[in-house]
């Protein structure tokens, strides 16, 4: 009776655990996104949503991002028209989101692509990413993250960081150019050292 108890538990334990993201399912998905093969990581990112679908850990965080990351890159390269993005990107509203590890400063006066800005003003502090295509002509996201929780912003300077988040806001180009593409608001905004 024990043995079948145990076999049962075994199984249960397997089955919970192998229904979460793991780091090996999202490293092709990285390579593509270090490449900015925006296509192929944007069918990437969606089979891994797909095959985990109750996963709620910060790898899914992680793979929302990739989603929305690389369908900006679509739009920019002209692969996805800016009211696809539009509904592309509405499942994620509300969702927890993750952007991956860049280089952090205090400096407000920075304006750097690929680098966490981190700033304090009357509402609080708000941290700032950038990130742009590979030929720098085309701004993919403004992301804007509004902490919740008290942090002291020098123990983040000049060293590696991800934040994330609620995503709360959206704003696609009013103009549908490829100036800009997206500006995201992310609320109850968490920052983790690398």
């Amino acid at each position: 009776m024990k043995n079948i108890f145990l076999i049962i538990l075994l199984y249960i334990s397997f089955n919970c655990s192998s229904q979460q993201i793991q780091r090996n399912d999202m490293l092709p998905m990285y390579k593509l996104l270090s490449a900015k093969n925006w296509d192929s990581a944007f069918i990437a990112a969606n089979d891994i949503l797909k095959r985990f679908p109750d996963d709620s850990s910060d790898f899914k965080a992680n793979v929302n991002y990739a989603v929305i990351l690389s369908a900006a890159g679509m739009v920019a390269n002209n692969k996805m028209t800016y009211p696809e993005l539009r509904e592309t990107l509405r499942p994620f509203l509300g969702k927890y989101i993750m952007m991956p590890a860049h280089p952090t400063t205090t400096d407000t006066l920075t304006t750097s692509s690929g680098i966490t800005i981190l700033g304090e003003n009357k509402s609080g502090i708000k941290g700032t990413t950038i990130t742009q295509s590979a030929d720098k002509k085309t701004v993919l996201c403004f992301e804007n993250f509004e902490f919740s929780d008290p942090i002291i912003i020098s123990d983040y300077d000049k060293v590696r960081t991800r934040c994330g988040g609620k995503l709360a806001i959206v704003e696609i180009n009013p103009y549908m150019d490829n100036i800009w593409i997206l500006r995201l608001r992310i609320t109850d905004a968490i920052i983790q050292k690398i």
